[in-house]
């Protein structure tokens, strides 16, 4: 199966069919390790919503966490390279608390954490990665954000300016080591049409685990006017029905006396263009309007 495949499976929440491809396709032994335990923390999820012992805060909360695991797995398995989630890190981590747990012996325990720690994790002066996760409402809900959407990250006198891909993240590579593990100001800005951060000074402590960016609407994608002329005289139309498409809903309003409308549209219908339907006396035309807070005149149709 392709990425784009995967990825579509993961979006219509079919996340068994995704382990069952990531299985078949997992190379490394650490690929399927992480796989394996992924099914076991998502089969007991599932038990324990069946079961009636999570409330539904707790299988909601649980499912975004594991839904980060997955997009993680899913992007591995295809060779990006990206930051390891926290969730996985924790994880990970309880993983191997388990494993040592049998041991019973504070000694053979501390030998063997030292012997793993300097095995796998390696002390070493290097540049590091972090990456950036952009999201409205929950750490799981992706916005629709408008193509080329950027987040720029000032790291002292560094800026790094990175386009978000479709999981609304980036990766920062090439970061210096003296800013692992410190809690630093990071300079944050947005180049999102329609959003804005909720925060705008934030501290972040840097290291390999992902980050979260919380965004909001920021309200200009909501006005919708322009004006119905007459196309010979360029005169306002009055009356004129103009009908803006809000996906099952529409929205529908009439020309005033000099041929202007303008409404504002409620922030969950929000969005990057709206189809309008102008009707004039029986005359219908169509028109694919683009929000634009620098647009003073908005939508102007001529009949």
């Amino acid at each position: 199966m392709t990425q784009e495949q995967i990825k579509a499976l993961f979006k219509a929440n079919k996340w068994k069919q995704v382990i069952h491809f990531l299985e078949q396709s997992a190379t490394t032994r650490s690929q399927r390790r992480d796989i394996s335990m992924f099914q076991s923390m998502y089969d007991r999820l599932r038990r324990q919503e069946a079961q009636g012992t999570l409330t539904a805060e707790q299988v909601e909360a649980q499912t975004n966490r594991l839904g980060i695991i997955l997009i993680y797995l899913i992007e591995q398995a295809f060779g990006e390279k990206s930051a390891i989630p926290e969730e996985l890190s924790e994880a990970r981590q309880n993983r191997r608390n388990r494993q040592f747990a049998w041991l019973g012996s504070a000694a053979v325990l501390a030998v063997l954490l030292i012997f793993i720690n300097k095995s796998f994790f390696p002390e070493v002066d290097t540049s590091f990665a972090t990456t950036f996760y952009v999201y409205e409402g929950s750490k799981t809900q992706c916005p629709d954000l408008a193509p080329g959407s950027k987040l720029i990250i000032h790291l002292e006198d560094d800026a790094k300016d990175i386009a978000l891909d479709e999981f609304c993240k980036i990766t920062i590579n090439g970061i210096p080591s003296k800013f692992r593990a410190e809690s630093i100001p990071v300079g944050i800005a947005l180049q999102v049409e329609g959003y804005e951060l909720v925060k705008q000074d934030t501290t972040y402590l840097l290291d390999q685990d992902a980050q979260y960016i919380a965004i909001q609407r920021d309200g200009s994608l909501g006005w919708v006017y322009g004006k119905v002329i007459e196309k010979d005289t360029a005169i306002g139309l009055a009356g004129v029905q103009v009908e803006i498409r809000l996906g099952p809903e529409s929205k529908i309003l009439e020309t005033d006396s000099l041929g202007n409308f303008r409404t504002y549209i409620p922030t969950e219908l929000q969005r990057d263009s709206y189809p309008l339907v102008f009707n004039r006396n029986g005359t219908i035309k169509s028109y694919s309007y683009i929000p634009n807070p620098y647009d003073l005149e908005g939508a102007i149709v001529g009949f």
